[in-house]
């Protein structure tokens, strides 16, 4: 489909991740497990997303007890501390290591780091367990769906008042072949 501005296009394409990254969770393999790296994929891309679309805005969340802008890289991920969004209270250096060990090894190695786990879960579960003593962080993809529903819907409805000014699409713009 042609798109004439950016936001048309994520009215069709977080939808599409969100429903695909739905199916990887409720399809199960033969071992009982769902297809959890393609799941947390698109939904670490989702959350990626909406954040780099408010770098450099004037949106600002409470990371660390201090009110933080939404900047580049690992700092689109500062979404996940919007109230508006995730609702979640991550201290900056767990925001750092979702971006580092989850996110980015799974797009660009398809793996995780030694006790990185992800895991089936309830929507009720945090969205991340951490034992702090054995660096073991844990990712529930059953809360991670639920929030991430809500989430696009939410981004969904601003989408109009964050995309068109963003730096984002600025910078998608400017994109040539």
């Amino acid at each position: 489909m042609m798109h004439l501005n950016t936001a048309s296009m994520l009215r069709e394409s977080l939808p599409e991740m969100l429903c695909i990254a739905e199916y990887c969770f409720i399809t199960r393999k033969k071992n009982g497990g769902c297809y959890g790296y393609p799941c947390a994929i698109l939904l670490f891309t989702i959350a990626d997303t909406i954040g780099s679309y408010y770098e450099n805005s004037s949106y600002s969340v409470i990371v660390g007890g201090k009110s933080k802008k939404i900047g580049s890289d690992y700092k689109h991920f500062y979404i996940f501390n919007s109230s508006e969004y995730y609702g979640q209270d991550f201290t900056e250096n767990e925001i750092k290591k979702l971006y580092d060990n989850f996110r980015s090894v799974l797009n660009h190695n398809l793996a995780l780091p030694p006790n990185h786990t992800l895991y089936i879960g309830e929507q009720t579960d945090p969205l991340l367990k951490y034992d702090r003593n054995k660096h073991e962080p844990w990712i529930s993809l059953a809360a991670f769906i639920k929030f991430s529903k809500n989430v696009v819907e939410r981004f969904l409805k601003e989408i109009d008042l964050v995309v068109p000014n963003s730096k984002q699409t600025e910078n998608i713009s400017k994109k040539v072949f």
